[in-house]
């Protein structure tokens, strides 16, 4: 008989983030569910930082973890785009545009 596959069993996560040249570190235990997230806060916009997630079995031991991702963040909006005004009277004007994209992590490649 084989032994069970231990990644099926992954009771919590640990998410760690580190700004590059800075030793400051955030790191956070997360519960394994599905569709787990979290959200690093006051972060420098243009500012690169690594992320690694491990994964813990219900005993607290290690079972896996991510390769690094190292990236840019964005913490400001792109800029809205496609404006267009329209003269709807001598004396009025309606402005439209797409609104702006929400803040991202652009990986290195």
């Amino acid at each position: 008989m084989e032994a069970p596959d231990p990644t099926y069993d992954i009771a919590e996560y640990e998410v760690t983030l580190q700004q590059t040249g800075s030793t400051d570190i955030q790191t956070q235990r997360v519960a394994a569910v599905a569709g787990a997230t979290h959200t690093f806060e006051n972060l420098q916009s243009g500012s690169e930082y690594t992320i690694v997630n491990k994964g813990y079995h219900p005993e607290g031991i290690l079972i896996k973890t991510t390769d690094p991702i190292t990236g840019v963040v964005w913490t400001l909006p792109h800029e809205p785009s496609d404006s267009i005004i329209y003269q709807t009277s001598s004396s009025t004007a309606t402005v439209q545009w797409t609104a702006a994209n929400q803040p991202f992590f652009l990986p290195n490649s």
